[in-house]
């Protein structure tokens, strides 16, 4: 997750003002009292809500707790507006989230993500802009 954190704050920091702007107004959507942190039961609520069942457990969450405080600071919760925004996926067979593209063993995703090889997978690595079919 250290990867897509860096590749979240380069993707913020080069970001059109538009683009920035729509990002402060997630961050304050999320953060219902205001203190400019978001502590877990801030996010849990707001990602179910806007549908995002996915992104709405502890261990997610926790995963882009960086300093282990049990809030994410701004830009914990700009990674999380990069991954909603980028689309990237869960996988197919055990729905855990991939934070890159599987290389093992095909250097293209498969389609609906599989993967060839046995579970628990070792590393799985997504690109940006996925392959489409058809």
């Amino acid at each position: 997750m250290e990867e897509l954190i860096k590749i979240a704050n380069i993707y913020y920091k080069s970001s059109s003002p538009a683009m920035r702007d729509a990002a402060h107004k997630f961050f304050k959507a999320i953060d219902h009292d205001n203190d400019r942190k978001v502590c877990l039961h801030e996010s849990l609520g707001f990602m179910r809500d806007e549908g995002h069942a996915k992104l709405s457990s502890r261990h997610f969450f926790k995963s882009l707790d960086r300093n282990r405080s049990g809030t994410l600071d701004f830009m914990g919760v700009m990674t999380l507006y990069y991954i909603i925004q980028s689309g990237r996926p869960f996988c197919y067979e055990c729905d855990d989230f991939i934070p890159g593209m599987c290389t093992q063993h095909h250097p293209l995703p498969l389609p609906n993500f599989q993967h060839p090889h046995p579970h628990p997978h070792p590393m799985l690595l997504f690109l940006i802009n996925p392959p489409t079919t058809g």
